[in-house]
């Protein structure tokens, strides 16, 4: 009995001998790090535009437009010029036929002058004769002066023809005709209005909570909405002080740059428009756009630091060329996670795929 007790007790021992290492309950083996993949950028210091985005239309100028009106008492024969037309410089807008009175006025006007000649004659000669003064042959002259310049006046607005063709005095494109073929017409009545050319303006829609940073003399870049490919530089005109109860945005009105290739027309009237109005330019720490995340605790990114992801708060400002100017705990040469960012929790184990 004694040995078998003996044997049992041996069998135990050679047993626990060969028993695997048991770890403590309070130190579980530690786990390997997980490793995120990312792809980071360098923070760089850049010149960022701070800037106002809006959007409009290529409208004529309302402050520079050329009144086309009756030189004289008239009928209209034919209308050439149709709203929203363009015309060259020269191009015929309307033709006019002389009324009878008018035509009447300027044979009174002729009259007015043979008259005068021969009244001067007349005092000149009686002037050598003694039986008038200097003074009377001064008067019949300033008549005669008098009669002929009614006189110029009246054929140089075509008073004294059958048939005057109005042209444009300079090319541009008719914003509104007020008048139509048969319309009689007292002399300076309106007929037409012509926008020229060059003083085609861009009316932008901009927030107004945005709007009183906006000042005349800022600079605007301008991109075609339908065509981008057609751009075009500004400089802003005026700022309305009202809010547009249809848009319930403020109009800002963008005089338009001398075109880049000499001979190159302006936008079409009518033409959607972007806008960026540059409000100022100012020397920030910028990061990629992708690198920008939003939480609730507003916006951050991750930078590499000893191969740890660690969350920087930051403020974002103006952005350019794909780069986001930021402020906070952020210096140029960072490494800012641009790929991967998404997965990232603060001190997570991180490996750079590429930069």
């Amino acid at each position: 009995m004694k040995h078998r007790r003996t044997a049992l007790l041996l069998g135990g021992m050679i047993l626990l001998s060969g028993a695997p290492h048991a770890w403590p309950a309070d130190q579980p083996p530690a786990a390997p790090p997980v490793l995120a993949g990312v792809v980071v950028a360098q923070a760089k210091k850049a010149e960022i535009a701070d800037r106002v985005r809006g959007y409009g239309m290529v409208v004529a100028d309302p402050n520079d437009v050329v009144a086309v009106n009756a030189p004289f008492a008239s009928v209209i024969s034919e209308m050439y010029a149709r709203p929203g037309a363009p015309v060259d410089k020269g191009q015929a807008l309307v033709a006019l036929e002389a009324t009878a009175a008018e035509a009447a006025a300027v044979t009174q006007a002729q009259s007015a002058v043979s008259y005068a000649r021969g009244d001067l004659a007349r005092q000149r000669h009686l002037l050598g004769e003694q039986l008038a003064t200097h003074a009377q042959v001064a008067q019949a002259e300033t008549a005669l002066a008098d009669a002929e310049a009614k006189l110029r006046a009246l054929e140089s607005v075509g008073a004294g023809k059958a048939r005057t063709v109005l042209t444009a005095s300079t090319a541009g494109v008719v914003s509104s005709v007020t008048a139509d073929v048969g319309q009689r017409l007292a002399e300076g009545a309106p007929i037409l209005m012509l926008s020229p050319q060059s003083a085609m303006v861009v009316r932008l829609g901009i927030p107004p909570a945005q709007a009183d940073a906006v000042k005349p003399g800022m600079s605007v870049r301008l991109q075609d909405v339908i065509d981008p490919g057609q751009q075009r530089t500004g400089t802003v005109a005026s700022v309305s002080a009202m809010i547009d109860p249809t848009t319930e945005l403020r109009d800002v009105l963008v005089r338009l740059s001398a075109p880049r290739v000499s001979g190159d027309p302006p936008p079409a009237p009518g033409s959607f428009m972007k806008g960026t109005i540059i409000l100022k330019t100012v020397s920030a720490v910028t990061v990629p756009q992708d690198a920008i995340l939003l939480g609730a605790k507003g916006t951050y990114v991750f930078v590499v630091r000893n191969g740890r992801a660690q969350r920087v708060d930051v403020t974002t400002g103006g952005t350019q060329h794909g780069r986001v100017g930021v402020t906070g705990a952020l210096k140029p040469g960072d490494d800012v996670v641009v790929q991967g960012n998404y997965e990232l929790t603060p001190g997570m184990h991180v490996r750079v795929v590429t930069r």
